[in-house]
């Protein structure tokens, strides 16, 4: 039987609680937006964006504070978190135009590439940099004081 290295074994269930905080946030903004459209009679676009800022909290919180476990230090983070962000509408317009434009994919198959490629994405910058423990930057894992780093 092969063995696991330690750091393997981690970023496995990094990526775990990673998908875990994720689908949370997805639901998130579906029911964010549902309730704001169906019971506030808000229109569908207006409702989708107030969902995804509602799922943006969650994603924020819940990826530096469970998927990475981190001790948040909001000047730095937030904006690493933003810019990020922006980075993931990059992919997933770049998905969409590969998949529809000039794969000539179906609907379903185009969204299912894009959510994949940004959650994708959205692993490997935020644990490489947005929720990065570097020196001196004030910021550590929970369970490690800053003297620590």
């Amino acid at each position: 039987m092969a063995h696991i290295s330690a750091k393997t074994k981690s970023t496995f269930i990094e990526f775990f609680r990673f998908g875990l905080v994720g689908l949370s946030a997805t639901i998130v903004h579906f029911l964010s937006a549902l309730t704001l459209s169906r019971v506030f009679d808000i229109d569908p676009v207006w409702a989708s964006l107030l969902g995804a800022t509602c799922s943006a909290f969650i994603s924020y919180f819940g990826h530096g504070r469970i998927s990475f476990e981190r001790i948040m230090q909001h000047r730095i983070m937030i904006p690493r978190f933003l810019l990020a962000s922006i980075g993931a509408y990059g992919v997933c317009y770049i998905a969409a135009i590969a998949g529809a434009w000039w794969g000539g994919m179906p609907d379903y198959i185009v969204y299912l590439v894009s959510i994949i490629s940004i959650a994708l994405y959205n692993f490997v910058v935020f644990k490489n940099w947005v929720y990065v423990v570097t020196e001196g930057s004030a910021v550590a894992p929970i369970g490690q004081s800053d003297a620590d780093c």
